[in-house]
């Protein structure tokens, strides 16, 4: 079974629930906090690493396969796809 399509975002209740919504807006999931715990941050985290999983999963193949060759062409594009993909996690806004 495929989980929901992504990207997947967030939508604050306040302090004390965030909402996980999929491409449609529909609600995947809440997360629950009180006042001062970080409910906000973590629905922000998790759908950082939601959205960046497909990009990490194939700049990490590509660095495998990449590993497994001499083409010194196909290390270096490995390297960018995987640069690219960090840049991005990074600078993700949630």
């Amino acid at each position: 079974m495929k989980h929901t399509k992504t990207p997947w975002a967030v939508k604050h209740h306040g302090d004390v629930c965030s909402e996980v919504l999929d491409d449609e807006a529909l609600a995947v999931a809440f997360v629950w906090g009180t006042q001062g715990q970080p409910n906000q941050a973590n629905a922000r985290h998790l759908v950082k690493c939601v959205n960046a999983h497909g990009d990490l999963v194939a700049a990490c193949e590509a660095a495998q396969d990449a590993l497994c060759t001499r083409d010194f062409q196909q290390h270096e594009d490995a390297s960018e796809q995987i640069a690219t993909v960090l840049a991005k996690v990074k600078e993700a806004k949630t």
